[in-house]
C-alpha cells in the first residue's frame, strides 16, 4: 500500500450537466460553486484512496476556494488536487480546476484520516439521539 506523502495527486473530469448546474435566469446555466467544491473534494479523495486501508476513511474539514470564472453547461471541467502537507491524520491539499478556456478555481482543502468504525459508531449515536433545542 502506498504511503501518504506530499506530492500525491488526484483528478476528476466531468461535463457540466444535470445537478452540477445552477440556473442564473435568462438562460444562464453554469457550474455551481457547491458543485465545484464537490469536484475538488473528489479529486483530493482520489489522490489518497490507494493509501487508505479498508479500516480508514477521509473526511473534509475545511475548504478555501476562489471560484474564478464561470463554466457554461455542457463544457468539461477538470478538478485537480495535490497533497501538499501531511501532519499526522491531517492532510492539506492544493486544489485547482480548469475548463477548456481558463482556470476556474484555486485554493486549499483540508481532510482528516479517521478510523471508519469509530466514525460509523459516532454517526449511529447521533442518528438515535434527539436533537437538542
Amino acid at each position: 500500500m502506498p504511503e501518504l506523502k506530499a506530492g500525491l495527486t488526484g483528478e476528476v473530469r466531468t461535463r457540466v450537466e444535470g445537478p452540477l448546474i445552477t440556473d442564473r435566469g435568462g438562460g444562464v446555466r453554469v457550474l455551481s460553486t457547491p458543485s465545484l467544491v464537490m469536484l475538488l473534494e473528489q479529486a483530493a479523495q482520489r489522490a489518497i484512496a490507494p493509501c487508505l486501508t479498508p479500516e480508514q476513511i477521509s473526511v473534509g474539514s475545511r475548504v478555501e476556494v476562489q471560484h474564478l470564472a464561470a463554466t457554461p453547461a455542457g463544457h468539461e471541467v477538470v478538478a485537480r488536487a495535490r497533497l501538499a502537507q501531511v501532519d499526522g491524520r491531517r492532510l492539506v491539499f492544493e486544489v485547482e480546476a480548469d475548463d477548456p478556456f481558463e482556470p476556474i478555481a484555486a485554493g486549499m482543502h483540508e481532510r482528516y484520516v479517521l478510523d471508519a468504525d469509530r466514525y460509523r459508531q459516532r454517526l449511529a449515536k447521533k442518528q438515535l439521539a434527539e436533537p437538542s433545542a
